[in-house]
């Protein structure tokens, strides 16, 4: 029996997809008894992966090579799915033999995944975004409806920004104080107050 480490940084669709790499690659390293065998797995998105043809994960590519090879050689692998955490025998021996490798040292080289390194990468763009946005002098209207990055981001889902949102959020639209700024209007409105994007929300008169 042979026992196997790899990383804390790898996720577990990835750990579940190489137990089943492993065992058809030992299939096609041993000498066979049988020319159709079964392979039990708990984990759907592992046998999904597999019949996923536009699937660019190196292991399953690797996998499906395999897996070719042994059919020419006349031998059927086939996988069925099984309840996790039910009782099943070769499961729970499974799952006892994988808590059990907990304290071995790593001994298989396998790569980290991107999404380890792009979690910490973006948490660390918008912590630089949030400290740039909140010691810019600038963007003075944006921020009385957006005081913070993550308070914007947090309504990606049902804000739609056109251009005549972005014109009004910035105050960079057709209202006296911006056009002003180029002397092509005064900035007074005809209730003698100044025409920014504030008075014609909560003041205006005229709207």
């Amino acid at each position: 029996m042979q026992k196997f480490r790899i990383r804390y940084e790898c996720i577990v669709f990835r750990a579940e997809l190489l137990c089943i790499s492993l065992i058809v690659k030992w299939f096609k390293e041993n000498e066979a008894t049988f020319s159709q065998y079964v392979i039990c797995s708990d984990s759907l998105s592992s046998l999904f992966s597999l019949l996923t043809i536009k699937r660019k994960e190196r292991l399953v590519m690797e996998t499906l090579v395999i897996l070719r090879i042994l059919k020419d050689n006349h031998m059927d692998i086939f996988f069925t799915h099984i309840k996790g955490h039910c009782g099943i025998p070769g499961n729970e021996r499974a799952e006892f033999l994988a808590k059990d490798s907990h304290n071995m040292p790593f001994n298989i080289n396998f790569g980290i995944p991107k999404c380890h390194w792009k979690r910490p990468s973006h948490q660390k763009l918008l912590r630089r975004w949030e400290e740039e946005y909140a010691s810019s002098s600038k963007a003075s209207h944006t921020k009385q409806f957006f005081p913070t990055v993550k308070y914007r981001l947090e309504r990606n889902s049902f804000f739609f920004c056109s251009f005549k949102v972005t014109e009004f959020l910035t105050g960079h639209c057709n209202f006296g104080e911006y056009l002003k700024r180029f002397h092509r209007q005064t900035s007074d409105c005809s209730a003698r107050e100044i025409q920014s994007v504030e008075h014609i929300m909560f003041r205006c008169l005229h709207v």
